[in-house]
Parts: C-alpha cells; sequence; structure tokens
C-alpha cells in the first residue's frame, strides 16, 4: 500500500466518522422531540405508539363513516 492509498482510506474512514455522528446526533434529537411530545422513548415505543394511533384512526373512521350515514339519511339532499 502507498502512502497515496493510506491517506484516502485514511480521509474515507475520518468522512465516515464524521457521517456517523451527524447521524446519531439527528436520531437523538427525533428521540428527544418524539419523548417531549409523546413520551416515547424509543424506537419500540414508538412502534407500539404508532399502531394504537393507527387503531384509533380506523375507529374513527367507522364513527365517521355512521355518522355521515346518518345524516345523508336525514338530509334532503334534492332541496340544496
Amino acid at each position: 500500500m502507498t502512502s497515496t492509498e493510506y491517506e484516502r482510506i485514511k480521509a474515507k474512514i475520518v468522512k465516515s466518522k464524521e457521517t456517523t455522528a451527524r447521524a446519531k446526533g439527528a436520531k437523538d434529537r427525533i428521540l428527544e422531540q418524539l419523548e417531549k411530545d409523546f413520551g416515547i422513548h424509543s424506537i419500540e415505543d414508538g412502534k407500539e405508539q404508532l399502531v394504537i394511533i393507527r387503531n384509533k384512526i380506523e375507529k374513527d373512521k367507522g364513527k365517521k363513516d355512521a355518522v355521515m350515514e346518518k345524516l345523508e339519511k336525514v338530509t334532503d339532499w334534492d332541496s340544496i
């Protein structure tokens, strides 16, 4: 290995470490914000919360559909 190859590899390692540090910082900021906003302390907590939210959305869609059906039955759409 020549000194040029060594320096090139060394520079790639330094750049990789910097990229890794930035990614870790971004991940930490995201987790801090999730903890602040939703009480989520880990990715696993986030996945559990996501399932809960999706289930609530589906339940709310069902309620909305039922209300819309009742509204359509009591509304005279021809007069509008």
